[in-house]
């Protein structure tokens, strides 16, 4: 346990280094996905008997986050249609890294609260937050007769403390 906290405490060091904390955050998203089993990376069979949606799903989402990595492997698994709405950290500003995080207020004016990931459903109406709960959704609204792969129950046993940056 010791260890897990003396590496967050060097990551909290790192990513305020503008190169190194990309390059961290980078290694460590790399790491999770092999640690994972790359549990996003085949679709689930039965695909055909399931409802697809008719307009796009919406994801709010940061691509350090290791709760939107777990959407983006179960939306990838059900091989849905999604626009992706990059919500980088403000913190990102100080770097250079981006000027403006654009999308991030609007997920406040739809309802959500600054915690990503959040979902837009317009099909079903549906706008959450909460990574296990999308999940869940997604999976009894898009993927009821789905078998989901090994790789994605592998990479779900396989979780442990995400090994990427915080949200």
């Amino acid at each position: 346990m010791k260890v897990l906290h003396y590496c967050s405490i060097a990551f909290e060091v790192v990513k305020k280094v503008p190169v190194l904390g990309r390059v961290a955050e980078v290694a460590t998203s790399s790491l999770a996905g092999c640690f994972r089993g790359f549990s996003g990376g085949w679709a689930a069979s039965g695909l055909e008997k399931c409802q697809r949606p008719s307009k796009l799903l919406k994801l709010y989402e940061f691509e350090g986050c290791p709760f939107c990595r777990n959407v983006r492997e179960t939306i990838s698994v059900l091989a849905l249609d999604v626009e992706i709405y990059p919500c980088p950290r403000s913190t990102l500003k100080a770097y250079g890294v981006v000027e403006n995080s654009r999308f991030r207020e609007e997920v406040t004016k739809l309802g959500g609260k600054q915690m990503y990931p959040f979902l837009v459903d317009e099909n079903t109406g549906v706008r959450m937050n909460e990574s296990a709960k999308i999940t869940a959704y997604l999976w009894k609204t898009y993927g009821s007769e789905a078998t989901e792969p090994w790789t994605y129950w592998l990479g779900r046993k396989l979780a442990f403390p995400p090994l990427t940056l915080s949200c």
